[in-house]
């Protein structure tokens, strides 16, 4: 059976766990405690899964937990970057130098 990666975090506008798979984006749970989103997650995987093979769709393969690393790395590595042009910071406004523009982002 295909093995999809699972992520779980909590949904403060929702006030509930959401259980989303990076791979199958339509694919979601919901639940009120970890555990539930957990076991609701996996019943939505194969639910997902048995509908789509019945359907005859092509499902995407799982992505390597390698590859979903190194784009994490690499996502960490450009905001480390971003955090260096970092010029001012107060009253939730943050101005930010990249590639010689100056952003200001405002946090309300």
């Amino acid at each position: 059976m295909l093995q999809y990666a699972m992520h779980i975090q909590w949904s403060a506008t929702g006030h509930a766990y959401l259980a989303t798979f990076h791979d199958l984006p339509a694919c979601t749970a919901q639940g009120d405690t970890y555990e539930e989103a957990a076991r609701n997650g996996r019943e939505a995987l194969e639910t997902f899964i048995e509908a789509a093979r019945e359907q005859n769709e092509e499902l995407p393969e799982p992505t390597n937990q390698k590859s979903m690393r190194e784009e994490f790395d690499e996502l960490r590595a450009e905001v480390d970057k971003l955090k260096e042009g970092v010029l001012q910071t107060n009253n939730g406004l943050v101005r930010v130098k990249h590639d010689g523009l100056i952003y200001e982002i405002t946090f309300t």
